[in-house]
């Protein structure tokens, strides 16, 4: 997918937790998971994500980019960023497009301006689904 400014990203969603509670419709948390695929794209390991729809609701994603390394002493991926997703409330409208506001750095620890990423329908519904807790 492509930013505003043209840049790509590729966004992977991960569930968390055990299937039978997925199953038994109970609210799951998941992981949204970015990686800069264009050169000299930072993301904050930092600050957190934000989720915005067309009519102006708002949802916050904590930074869980720690969890991407196996020991606090290696380093994070400089191209690699992880949240912490769990049903959103209200719930994201099904069908209506949802922007990505992800949070970027310089290189020495100093925030940019977001990069902002529409995500095309099928990720939308994706993240909608997860988002309501659903199966």
């Amino acid at each position: 997918m492509r930013d505003r400014d043209g840049q790509l990203w590729g966004l992977t969603l991960l569930p968390v937790g055990d299937a039978p509670a997925r199953e038994a419709g109970a609210g799951q948390d998941w992981r949204l998971r970015l990686t800069a695929r264009s050169a000299g794209l930072r993301p904050d390991h930092q600050e957190p994500l934000t989720l915005a729809d067309a009519q102006g609701q708002v949802w916050t994603l904590a930074n869980s980019s720690g969890e991407l390394v196996a020991g606090a002493s290696q380093p994070l991926p400089a191209s690699a960023a992880q949240f912490r997703g769990k049903p959103l409330r209200p719930a994201p409208r099904e069908a209506w497009p949802l922007e990505l506001r992800i949070p970027l750095e310089d290189g020495a620890g100093q925030p940019l301006a977001p990069a902002r990423v529409t995500l095309g329908p099928e990720a939308a519904a994706e993240l909608q689904r997860l988002g309501r807790g659903g199966p």
